[in-house]
C-alpha cells in the first residue's frame, strides 16, 4: 500500500502556504461558536470553538484528509492489512472491541469472565481482597489510568472495589513497601508481559518470590496466588507454574493493550466484568465514529488534524492535556507514552529519514493542580503549547457542597478557555496576554466505564491518524531497545571496557552502602 503524507500532499502544501499567509487570528469565543463547532459521540462532546477554524480552514483540512485517504488506510487496518510493516503484522487493538463472540479475543474475554466469576463463588478463604500488577509500559499505564478513573463511578453507584497496587519500575524502595503491607495470603499477583521477557516485570517478580516468608513454597505460591497475561508466542507461562494464563495476539501492541486481557482480569477483578463490557461498548462507539469520512463531523480525525497543523505548521512543539478530574490523574502519563512511543520516529514507512518533525510531546497534570503550576508559561511563555481540556458536567453527589465544587472546576475549564484563546492585551509587558494559544475541549456528563472506553478509543484513533499524515509506523518502538541492550550488555559484563569501569565503581559504592551503617 502507498498512500500520500504530508510531504507531498498538494493539499497540504495549501493549507500550509494559506495558514502562513494569514494572521490565524482565534475569533472571540461566543455562544454560537461553542454551539456550532460541537462535534457529538459517545457520550462525548468535542468543542473546538478556541481555535482558528473558519470555513476556509475546514474546506482545507478535509482537502489533505481526502489526499491522504485517511479513511482508506483506517478501513486497511481494521480488515487486516500489514501496517505495522518492521515487524510484518497487523494491528488487531480495534478487534478487541467489536461484538464478534467468534474473535480471538472475545472467546478470551468469556475465559476470563468465568474465571472471576467462578472465584467470586468460591469459598471465603480461597478469594482474594487485593490484586498486584506487575507490569511496565503498556502493560501498567493504561490498566493503572483506568482503575483510577473508575473510582468515582464506583463510589457514586457503591460498586464495592478491591485494591490494586501496580509495581512497574525497577524500585527496591517501592517494593518493600508494598511487601510489608500486603497480606500474601489474601493477593492475587498478575504478571502482565507481551513479550513474557521485560526485564523489569521478571526482575520485580523474581524478587518478590525469593522474599516469601520461610516455608511457603514457591511452587504452591505460584498455582494459588499467580496469573500470567502474555502473549501467545511467549514462553512466560512455561516458565513458571501458573494458576491460570490469559493471552493477547503479538498483533496488539502493549500502549495498545488497555482493552486486552492486560486490562481486562484486573478491571474485572478489582470492579466487575460489566464494568469492563461497558468500557469495550464506549471504545467501540468511537470506532465505529472514526470511520466518518467528513472530517467536521469526525473528532478524531479533526483533532489528529488540529495536532498535525501544530506541529508542521506552526512548529507548536508540545500538547498539554488537563483533565479537571483528579481520577484522571494519570491520564497524561498514558498518552505521553502511547503518541510519543507510537509517532516519536525518524523515519517513513518507506525507511526514508523524515524532512519534518512529527509528535508533539504530550503532558500534563489535572486541573485547577495545573494551574498553580505551569499555566504561567502555557499563558505568557514560548513557544507556544496547544492545550486540550477535558470536563464533566456533573461528578459523584456524595457529600453536601458536591454541586458547588463541580460548578467551580466548570468555571475555571471555561475561564482558561477564553484566557488562553482570546488573552487580555495591556500596555504592561509583564500583565500582557497575547492569547491566541489554540484549545480544545472534550466534555461528558459523568466518568462512566462507557466514556472512559470512549476516551481510549479517541486518542489511540487520533494517534493513529497523526501517524497515516506524516507516514510512519505508530506501531514499532525501536527507540526503546537501545537502552535496554546497553543494560544488558553492561549486566553481562560484555560492554566497553570505559563504561564497565564506570558501572563496577557504582555498584562499589552500593555495596559500601549496604555494608555501612546510616
Amino acid at each position: 500500500m502507498s498512500f500520500l503524507s504530508i510531504a507531498n500532499s498538494s493539499a497540504f502544501v495549501e493549507l500550509n502556504d494559506y495558514i502562513r499567509s494569514s494572521t490565524c487570528v482565534i475569533p472571540p469565543l461566543t455562544y454560537d461558536r461553542w454551539k456550532r463547532l460541537n462535534i457529538q459521540a459517545a457520550g462525548l462532546d468535542y468543542i473546538h470553538a478556541a481555535t482558528y477554524m473558519t470555513p476556509p480552514v475546514m474546506t482545507l483540512f478535509q482537502s489533505v484528509a481526502n489526499d491522504c485517504r485517511l479513511i482508506d488506510q483506517y478501513r486497511a487496518l481494521r480488515s487486516g492489512a500489514i501496517v505495522n510493516q518492521s515487524e510484518n503484522r497487523s494491528v488487531d487493538h480495534h478487534r478487541l472491541r467489536e461484538p464478534r463472540p467468534d474473535s480471538f479475543f472475545m472467546k478470551e474475554w468469556s475465559r476470563i469472565k468465568k474465571w472471576v466469576t467462578d472465584l467470586q463463588a468460591a469459598p471465603h478463604d480461597e478469594g482474594f481482597d487485593t490484586i498486584v500488577q506487575i507490569g511496565i509500559g503498556g502493560s501498567e499505564l493504561g490498566p493503572r489510568m483506568v482503575y483510577e478513573a473508575l473510582t468515582p463511578y464506583a463510589n457514586q453507584y457503591s460498586i464495592s472495589k478491591r485494591p490494586v497496587h501496580f509495581i512497574s519500575n525497577l524500585d527496591v524502595n517501592e517494593l518493600t513497601h508494598l511487601m510489608q503491607t500486603l497480606s500474601l495470603s489474601r493477593t492475587l499477583f498478575l504478571v502482565v508481559s507481551k513479550s513474557g521477557t521485560t526485564m523489569e516485570s521478571r526482575s520485580l517478580f523474581d524478587t518478590i518470590l525469593t522474599n516469601l516468608p520461610p516455608g511457603l513454597s514457591r511452587t504452591d505460591f505460584i498455582k494459588r496466588h499467580v496469573i500470567s497475561i502474555t502473549s501467545r508466542s511467549s514462553t512466560l507461562p512455561n516458565d513458571y507454574p501458573f494458576r491460570e494464563s490469559f493471552f493477547i495476539t503479538d498483533e496488539i501492541g502493549g500502549r495498545f493493550s488497555v482493552t486486552s486481557a492486560c486490562g481486562a482480569l484486573m478491571i474485572a477483578m478489582a470492579y466487575t466484568p460489566d464494568v469492563f463490557d461497558e468500557l469495550l461498548t464506549g471504545a467501540h462507539l468511537i470506532d465505529t465514529h472514526a470511520l466518518n469520512t467528513d472530517i467536521s463531523k469526525n473528532m478524531v480525525m479533526l483533532d489528529a488534524m488540529y495536532n498535525v497543523v501544530a506541529r508542521n505548521c506552526f512548529q507548536f512543539p508540545a500538547q498539554a492535556i488537563i483533565p479537571y478530574l483528579t481520577a484522571l490523574k494519570s491520564l497524561p502519563a498514558y498518552l505521553q507514552q502511547l503518541e510519543n512511543e507510537s509517532n516519536g520516529k525518524p523515519v517513513n514507512r518507506q525507511n526514508v529519514p523524515l524532512s519534518y518533525p512529527c509528535s508533539s510531546f504530550i503532558f500534563g497534570e489535572p486541573g485547577t493542580n495545573a494551574q498553580h503550576s505551569f499555566f504561567q508559561y502555557l499563558h505568557q511563555g514560548s513557544p507556544v503549547c496547544p492545550i486540550q481540556l477535558i470536563g464533566f458536567y456533573s461528578a459523584q453527589n456524595i457529600l453536601n457542597g458536591s454541586h458547588d465544587i463541580t460548578r467551580k472546576s466548570l468555571a475555571h475549564l471555561l475561564a482558561q478557555t477564553v484566557a488562553f484563546s482570546n488573552g487580555d492585551p495591556n500596555d504592561n509587558p509583564q500583565l500582557h496576554f497575547a492569547g491566541n494559544r489554540p484549545v480544545t475541549v472534550l466534555l461528558a456528563k459523568f466518568l462512566t466505564p462507557r466514556i472512559i472506553g470512549a476516551l481510549i478509543s479517541f486518542y489511540e484513533n487520533r494517534t493513529m491518524f497523526q501517524g497515516f499524515l506524516w507516514d510512519i509506523n505508530s506501531f514499532d518502538q525501536e527507540g526503546v531497545g537501545l537502552g535496554k541492550r546497553i543494560a544488558n550488555q553492561i549486566l553481562d559484563h560484555s560492554c566497553n571496557a570505559d563504561v564497565q569501569a564506570i558501572f563496577s565503581e557504582m555498584v562499589a559504592s552500593l555495596d559500601d552502602s549496604l555494608s555501612a551503617p546510616l
